[in-house]
């Protein structure tokens, strides 16, 4: 049974995105039922006086100024707001008043309802819900001509907002409480897939030898959720206007980690080169824009746009070194893009959903196809690795081997009895050590030592020569799989002509961030610049570091001065 277990199949991947094809209709059916409220207020009278006789003040206009609602003086005094509506006949009329101040609302000078406390400094006013609704009594809701009058304060708005943001809705009063559930529902929807997509992945990473992909789409789903939670805040559960600035840092942070982990994703599914910089440029350049610019709209607009210029570069160079699913990576990174660029600041509140879900399904689909192809690899690799382990078994079995060894113990059973045993021990050894390693997947470096140890002993007894084997700063309990720094030893020693002396192997390992470099140095006795073949040694190193690191590995060799040298990186932890 194949070690490289993924739960998921390509038929299950094609479900789940033809599921989620059909979950994004669903939702799109569902927003174009979202009702249209019936009258909105665009520019009123205001008053920076607090005289009690204004709602009673019909008539006189002289002191009072005209200015958009959305363009009111910026202060935290009390204000009061006047203008005429004419409203048709309703069943039931109400008032939608949003803002950034606590409210008094007047229906032709009687008090309908309050949103808060207003009053004249922190102390004595209480802030009100951001989105305040207001039921008009039926016995002044007639059609015709009404005035309508507000007395605001905004002693508790949040240091980071500008502007008291005040708009105000006129209809029926089901509709206006009901239209911000039906607005949430689309939100809600996909932040419960976005949601399963992350718990799906975060299996995944667990079940399926922890692959970093994994655990950062997941990450990403779950940063989109978040993102999502705090965007649907203000619909679903409301909250009081002195906790915007809150939610807008929460927005603000989401929207960060977003394009970080967006970038970092695709970075890490196509291992491009220099991830780290790239990534902490990003998040560096998200978090100075998030920061000095001050409009929310302009900083998260400029946040996503830089993310996916990042993201859109990353899939470009996967494109280029043909790597499988760039692709399609690339065209959800692209749609999003020109998505962003046509529905400008109004991006998060219109087309964000769609959009990131259209870039989502691209990288799903592309992981998917990587998964496969990675598989396609792993099982070429194990087939290759069991075939070299069969030679390399074979090899130090065949009776050229054998009779060779045998010779030399039969010379020094002449010459030195003692010695003779000890060579008789130190085969018997590397037998065992072959034995005991060969059909293993990864065993521990000291029995990896051990084996070598053995061998050079060997033939140290063959050659006559001392074979040493240095592996000062080598952790011992790594591990690493079987045979592989005895291959390359072997290899050494088969095509050099060691005659006498001491002859010194150095092994040197080094670790950085979960990666660790194992170098091997061994002495020629004749440099030769040309020589540069992979031989079967080499390649039953690569086959078996393909096998347990899939692309997470590098090997190179070649001739340093005096010494060939070969260099492995592999993952610390292996599966």
């Amino acid at each position: 049974m194949s070690r490289f277990r993924a739960p998921q199949s390509i038929h299950t991947l094609r479900q789940f995105l033809s599921g989620s094809i059909c979950y994004i209709i669903l939702m799109l059916l569902i927003s174009g039922c979202t009702e249209t409220p019936a009258l909105v207020v665009e520019t009123t009278q205001y008053r920076i006086d607090d005289t009690a006789v204004w709602p009673e003040n019909n008539g006189d206009d002289t002191t009072w100024s005209t200015a958009p609602v959305l363009s009111l003086p910026d202060t935290a005094a009390v204000m009061w707001l006047r203008f005429n509506v004419e409203v048709p006949a309703y069943q039931t009329l109400g008032i939608k008043a949003t803002g950034l101040a606590a409210r008094e609302v007047y229906w032709d000078g009687v008090l309908i309802g309050e949103a808060g406390k207003v009053g004249h400094n922190v102390q004595t006013e209480r802030a009100g819900p951001i989105d305040a609704y207001f039921r008009v009594p039926d016995t002044l809701a007639t059609p015709g001509g009404h005035q309508v009058t507000l007395r605001i304060s905004s002693f508790r708005r949040p240091q980071q907002t500008s502007g008291l943001r005040m708009q105000f809705v006129l209809g029926d009063f089901m509709q206006l409480t009901t239209a911000p559930f039906k607005a949430v529902g689309i939100p809600l929807l996909f932040l419960g897939g976005f949601v399963l997509v992350a718990l799906y992945y975060g299996a995944l990473f667990i079940a399926d030898q922890q692959r970093l992909p994994y655990l950062m789409t997941a990450a990403l789903c779950l940063a989109v959720a978040l993102l999502l939670a705090t965007e649907s805040w203000r619909n679903a559960l409301g909250y009081m206007y002195s906790l915007h600035g809150l939610r807008l840092s929460l927005v603000e942070l989401f929207t960060g980690l977003t394009g970080v982990l967006l970038a970092g994703t695709f970075a890490v599914q196509f291992s491009i080169p220099r991830i780290r910089f790239i990534v902490f440029t990003l998040a560096v350049a998200i978090t100075l824009a998030l920061i000095l610019i001050k409009d929310h709209e302009t900083a998260t607009y400029a946040a996503f746009a830089m993310a996916l210029f990042v993201a859109l570069g990353i899939t470009g160079w996967a494109i280029q070194h043909r790597q499988p699913g760039a692709r399609l990576a690339c065209g959800g990174v692209f749609i999003c893009l020109i998505v962003l660029f046509l529905s400008g600041h109004s991006f998060m509140d219109l087309a964000f959903f769609p959009a990131f879900s259209v870039l989502v399904a691209g990288l799903l689909t592309s992981l998917g196809l990587q998964t496969r192809a990675d598989r396609k690899r792993h099982e070429m690799a194990r087939a290759t690795a069991a075939r070299l382990e069969g030679e390399l078994l074979k090899k130090h079995l065949q009776p050229h081997f054998l009779m060779n060894t045998l010779t030399s113990i039969i010379e020094l059973v002449e010459t030195s009895p003692a010695t003779a045993v000890k060579a008789i021990e130190a085969l018997a050894a590397e037998l065992r050590s072959l034995g005991e390693v060969s059909g293993q997947h990864t065993i521990p470096m000291r029995q990896e030592l051990a084996l070598c140890r053995a061998h050079l002993e060997v033939m140290g007894y063959r050659r006559a020569v001392v074979f040493e084997l240095d592996t000062t700063g080598v952790a011992e309990q790594h591990p690493i799989p079987p045979a592989v720094i005895h291959t390359l030893i072997e290899n050494a020693i088969t095509h050099n002509a060691y005659l006498a002396g001491t002859i010194t192997f150095t092994l040197r390992e080094t670790v950085d961030d979960g990666m660790r470099t194992l170098e091997l140095r061994t002495p020629l006795v004749n440099p030769d610049p040309q020589v540069k073949q992979e031989g079967g040694g080499l390649r039953y190193v690569r086959a078996r570091l393909e096998e347990v690191a899939s692309a997470q590995y590098t090997l190179s060799s070649g001739i340093e001065s005096t010494e060939w040298v070969t260099r492995m990186q592999l993952p610390v932890n292996l599966p």
